[in-house]
């Protein structure tokens, strides 16, 4: 947990550049400062991915939370560079405007490093006789192989990190506008949320993934499957199921995908952003005081 400070909110106003984490997150968190900041002399701030409990954990800042804990924390607008890229969201609504639903290609589409925990310790294809349970990714991940022969289908890793075994192949390369081509994008949680899952909701493709466990300030404790996203099983036992669905009610998987597209849209708008972070400032500055979680000198 960190405290910031208002000499370090005047520093930033003033350039300021931090180059690498822990400087980077904590220049665009207090970039995010109201003009003439009146609140406690600082604020906590949890920085990074974690998803645990802190003790001030109701009124601490942070990037994410667990959806079914809303009490652990106040959730504002992390690493924005990373995802809510602005340049990138245009990007991907040019290319659905060339590229309507009808026209683009009947398969689920995924991409992505092994990222999450835990996984197996080494490939096995017979999944009766390792049920698990390994975190969501790496369920996707394992079951690659098993699914490679579905036309339906274009499932690749592109990077092995955090000691996973390459043992499921790499995935031709294939970029976010290129992704926005397939009728569906698969989005399985990470270390945290998927960092996919903006660009990909901000698309017309239609999003499959499980129901959401983490928690961002995209809202995904208020979405819904069947109505912003196709919902599949955490083990993605279901997915051929779910995908056949899909391209056999095709009117209805567009709609899920418009409906998606919808919610992502408010983020596009930044005076509204910044509002209500400048909102959120002053409101976490008044409950961290109240609860005695700041030093309120200065």
């Amino acid at each position: 947990m960190e405290m910031m400070s208002k000499k370090e909110i005047k520093e930033v106003k003033l350039n300021k550049v931090y180059k690498s984490p822990p400087y980077l997150y904590a220049s665009e968190f207090l970039s995010y400062a109201p003009p003439n900041f009146s609140g406690p002399s600082s604020l906590a701030v949890l920085f990074g991915d974690s998803t645990s409990p802190h003790p001030s954990s109701s009124t601490l800042l942070r990037k994410v939370r667990f959806c079914s804990s809303p009490s652990n924390g106040v959730i504002y607008k992390a690493e924005a560079w990373r995802h809510y890229p602005l340049p990138l969201f245009h990007k991907v609504l040019k290319a659905d405007l060339e590229l309507p639903y009808h026209l683009k290609l009947p398969v689920a589409v995924w991409r992505g490093a092994t990222t999450g925990w835990p996984y197996p310790t080494s490939r096995n294809d017979d999944l009766t006789t390792d049920p698990g349970p390994y975190h969501s990714r790496a369920e996707l991940v394992r079951r690659i192989p098993l699914l490679s022969s579905n036309p339906s289908l274009d499932l690749g890793v592109t990077r092995y990190v955090q000691g996973v075994p390459p043992s499921y192949g790499v995935g031709v390369h294939l970029g976010e506008v290129d992704m926005t081509g397939y009728k569906m994008i698969l989005i399985a949680e990470g270390n945290d949320v998927a960092t996919g899952g903006k660009w990909a909701q901000i698309s017309s493709s239609t999003l499959v993934t499980s129901k959401p466990k983490v928690c961002s300030w995209m809202g995904e404790d208020r979405m819904e499957g069947g109505v912003h996203y196709l919902e599949v099983r955490e083990d993605w036992a279901d997915l051929e199921e779910k995908v056949k669905w899909c391209l056999e009610n095709e009117r209805e998987c567009e709609e899920i995908g418009k409906r998606g597209r919808c919610w992502m849209r408010r983020f596009l708008d930044q005076e509204r952003e910044k509002r209500i972070m400048d909102q959120l400032w002053v409101r976490a500055g008044e409950m961290q005081r109240r609860e005695g979680v700041c030093n309120t000198e200065g």
